[in-house]
């Protein structure tokens, strides 16, 4: 016998059309293995029955077990009738909530009385990603079931259970006696099966049992077959469908097993028990939600947001799109006033047979208790389950939220400031006093006036500012020698503030301030007053800067050195009043400006690795040689600017480093610079250094002469001094140790290639770079130059700009490895003495070690020709001379 057996239906409905006669539904299985198919949980059928001109319109249901191709016949009084009564038919599948309708006009017709299709109607196959109902068809090919046992007390002359083979390759299991035989018991024991998650259980097989002084018996077991009870037995012969309901026992158990057992005495003339395609069959069982989120009966929330959800457990898989929630918005004690009071899709979820649920809502009514309430789908049977104390829709047994709303706010902390670097402030604060505490919220202002336009820092920067007991926090993204104003706020759960903290000042590190001005000292009232002017600028020369406080010291000795033990007081203002008591009359005092300025402008660096070239050019320099660098090395991304020398000029100026004199800067008693020239961007106004517009800017086509700002220009009119100066500056200011103090020369025992301060490139580290990537003739490769690639002349003296252009400004010129104004720009002096090429390989070269003779310049400038802003092309001047075209990058040496 096939499976399809086990579901033969023949089942009738009636319903009342007035006085028409009633009508008839019958389905019939197919004869076919669907093993593996989605089962329907409903089949409905739209019928039209014609008497006249009226049409009546009727429903039918049909049990699960339906499979999925199945005829049917529609019949009055017996009879077939005309025209067809049957509109449609609709299946629907447990499995993912799946529904599938059919028109049988298209399938087959009826016209009048006539013999039904003899094919039954295929609906389709409909499969389940859950696991098929439990089904044993015996049909092992002669083999014992899997996982099936026996026991058995058999004798001689008997047959304890087997497989028999009825039709063809159909198996069954059968037990049978023999007369004379002593009596003995035979058990056929299932596997265990978890029904956990399915209801409405029955149980079902064929059998066909001959009686003949024996007995037979199908019993059960709810742990496992430790202890068996009788669930139906049979004393005389019988035969058929055997469909049994167990839901009373069998629903949610984890450890069903059942046994058919035969027995038998010595009387028995040839008594037998076949059994044949067993199974369990149910329907899944909906979820249930249990923990409720909050736990119910629900303590007051003193805010009106928080965390609400369930625990949803099923063992077959749960639906994560059919996961839904409404909520008694109102607190009115129904669902009925839309928007959230329907259910709505809760996101997010993931199928598992075990999902927390947990959602933020806001309830925005009054004080009160707010029901709200859960519901899931069986992604097997499509039945929805839902929270509460019965698992049934309605808001009688829902889960609560109590809101009773905090109106207190926290308490206010007091706010430090402890310490600063150049783009963070570290805080400390005492403690909030809050039950419902949620967060810090920091506000960072520049000036002292705190408002919602202020910068906000809260536990999104800060994750610990959601910890009540945190007690510090460092606020960074901080622009540097800025004075930064701080106030601190404590927040709720239900959005009540605290009062703002102190309001706290400090200054962000960055460059060192310049020396107050004009101390002088008086007597006012028997006390000493001081006062002073405050520095504008800061060690650089720029401005703005940002002064945290003032220190004043005092001692009995003259040009003493500040320290902690000479500071007598801090004051915010530029004065200062002490009694006679509390000094000595005969002291001295300084006054110390706290505070920074904006920091030494930054020298962008590209890295580059040792390797190996081919120097020079053809017919440009030769003869073309090969060069070895054997350290790796940083060069500056970008020539030197404006803004930068003028810094480090300034630094000098302020340490005694450079003097002025006439038109030039110098050290060493070299000129480092041109300054306070037509031609000059950098001028001394007595006290520091400052820019200026060049006054000659436009005599070469300069567009922009009167308006640009050479802040971001190359610096010029620098001679090769002037360049090595400012790199021993740049390294004593980053804690570099400085390579030339005065020695000039690069030799074995001064060697750039082993100093990791700041210094000029040599010309082979410069062209290595020049040419590294894309670059051969040209940083940008072989193509000839164009105002797009290069500031350079195209047709001297007309250039393509007239002047210099801020550094990197030209983009589509820059090296595949981020070198800027490698060509065109201005000319750029390297550390190396003129000396021919040879045709040797070198390595690490030095130029000329003679102790006279002219500097390299490299990358040709604004002014010069095509021919002059190659990567080879090399210029040889007195170290002494300074130009509008003249500037330089830096270089450092990276050691292993």
């Amino acid at each position: 016998m096939q499976r399809s057996s086990v579901f033969c239906l023949a089942a009738s409905f009636f319903i009342s059309l007035g006085s028409l006669a009633f009508a008839e539904v019958e389905f019939a299985a197919a004869e076919e293995d669907f093993s593996g198919f989605a089962t329907p949980i409903r089949v409905t059928a739209d019928i039209g029955l014609t008497s006249g001109e009226t049409a009546f319109i009727g429903s039918i249901s049909g049990p699960a077990g339906l499979p999925s191709a199945f005829t049917f016949t529609w019949a009055i009084d017996d009879q077939l009738s005309s025209p067809t009564p049957i509109n449609s038919i609709t299946i629907h599948y447990g499995c993912d909530s799946l529904v599938h309708t059919f028109n049988p006009f298209s399938q087959f017709y009826l016209p009048g009385p006539a013999i039904p299709a003899q094919v039954p109607t295929d609906f389709g196959e409909m499969h389940c990603d859950q696991p098929s109902p439990v089904f044993e068809d015996f049909n092992s090919f002669g083999s014992f079931p899997e996982n099936w046992t026996t026991q058995s007390l058999n004798v001689s002359r008997s047959n304890p259970w087997a497989p028999f083979l009825q039709l063809e390759e159909d198996y069954a299991m059968r037990v049978s006696q023999e007369q004379f035989s002593l009596p003995r018991s035979e058990w056929l024991i299932s596997p265990t099966y978890n029904l956990v998650g399915y209801g409405e259980l029955s149980v079902g097989f064929t059998h066909d049992y001959v009686h003949s002084s024996s007995s037979a018996q199908l019993r059960y077991s709810t742990n496992g077959g430790v202890s068996w009870n009788l669930l139906a037995g049979y004393s005389e012969s019988s035969s058929g469908m055997q469909i049994i309901d167990i839901s009373d026992w069998a629903t949610n158990a984890n450890d069903i097993r059942f046994a058919f057992v035969f027995e038998g005495d010595f009387l028995a003339d040839e008594s037998s028990w076949l059994i044949d395609d067993f199974y369990i069959e149910g329907v899944a069982s909906s979820p249930v939600a249990t923990n409720p989120i909050p736990s119910q009966p629900p303590a007051a929330w003193v805010n009106r947001t928080g965390q609400i959800g369930c625990l949803w457990t099923h063992p077959n898989i749960v639906q994560g799109s059919s996961i839904e929630i409404r909520i008694d918005e109102n607190g009115d004690g129904d669902y009925l006033d839309g928007d959230s009071e329907d259910w709505s899709v809760v996101d997010f979820f993931q199928d598992s047979d075990s999902i927390y649920i947990q959602t933020t809502h806001t309830f925005v009514s009054g004080n009160g208790e707010y029901a709200f309430e859960f519901r899931a789908r069986s992604s097997e049977s499509g039945l929805w389950g839902y929270s509460g104390t019965s698992s049934f829709p309605g808001i009688d047994d829902d889960w609560r939220v109590l809101i009773d709303e905090d109106v207190i706010p926290p308490t206010s902390s007091v706010l430090f400031a402890i310490s600063s670097t150049e783009s963070t402030v570290t805080l400390a604060f005492s403690p909030a006093i809050e039950g419902a505490f949620l967060r810090y919220e920091l506000w960072c202002s520049e000036d002292s006036l705190i408002s919602d336009s202020d910068r906000l820092w809260t536990d999104v920067d800060d994750p610990l500012l959601s910890v009540i007991t945190t007690s510090h926090t460092t606020v960074t993204g901080l622009s540097s020698g800025t004075v930064w104003y701080f106030e601190l706020r404590a927040v709720d759960q239900s959005g009540n503030i605290s009062p703002p903290s102190n309001l706290v000042r400090k200054v962000t590190k960055g460059s060192e301030l310049a020396r107050i001005s004009d101390l002088t000292a008086s007597v006012v009232n028997e006390s000493i007053h001081l006062t002073w002017t405050p520095p504008e600028f800061d060690a650089y020369g720029q401005s703005p800067i940002a002064i945290e406080t003032y220190e004043v010291h005092s001692s009995g000795l003259p040009f003493f050195e500040p320290s902690s033990d000479t500071r007598i007081a801090s004051t915010l203002s530029p004065e200062f009043s002490l009694p006679f008591s509390g000094i000595n009359t005969s002291g001295y005092f300084k006054v110390v400006p706290v505070g920074a300025g904006p920091g030494f402008p930054a020298i962008p660096e590209t890295q580059f690795p040792s390797g190996t070239f081919d120097m020079g050019f053809d017919e440009i320099e030769e003869p073309v040689h090969e060069v070895e660098l054997t350290n790796a090395y940083f060069l500056g991304s970008f020539e030197i600017t404006n803004q930068q020398f003028l810094a480090a000029l300034n630094w000098a100026l302020f340490r005694g480093y450079v003097e002025v004199s006439g038109n030039y800067v110098t050290a060493y008693d070299q000129d480092l610079i041109l300054i306070n020239h037509n031609n000059s961007e950098i001028v001394y106004d007595g006290t520091r250094f400052i820019l200026t517009r060049a006054a000659n800017a436009g005599e070469w086509g300069f567009v922009d002469a009167l308006t640009y700002d050479p802040l971001l220009h190359p610096v010029k009119n620098i001679t090769w001094y002037g360049a090595v100066c400012f790199c021993d500056w740049l390294s004593e200011i980053y804690d570099l140790p400085p390579f030339y103090q005065g020695v000039w020369n690069q030799t074995e025992d001064h060697n750039p290639y082993q100093s990791i301060g700041f210094r000029l490139p040599t010309e082979a580290e410069w062209e290595y770079a020049a040419k590294l990537g894309n670059g051969n003739k040209y940083p940008w490769g072989d193509d000839p130059p164009s105002c797009s690639v290069s500031n350079y002349s195209q047709n001297w003296p007309w250039s393509c700009n007239g002047w210099t252009l801020p550094v990197g400004s030209i983009v589509g010129g820059a090296t595949e490895l981020g070198l800027f104004d490698m060509s065109g720009n201005v000319r750029e002096w390297t550390g190396d003495k003129w000396q021919p090429y040879g045709y040797e390989s070198v390595v690490d070269p030095l130029g000329s070690q003679g102790l006279s003779g002219g500097r390299i310049l490299r990358s040709g400038a604004w002014d010069d020709d095509d021919r002059e802003v190659t990567t080879a092309h090399r210029f040889n001047l007195h170290p002494y001379n300074s130009s509008i075209s003249h500037g330089f990058r830096t270089c450092r040496t990276i050691l292993d």
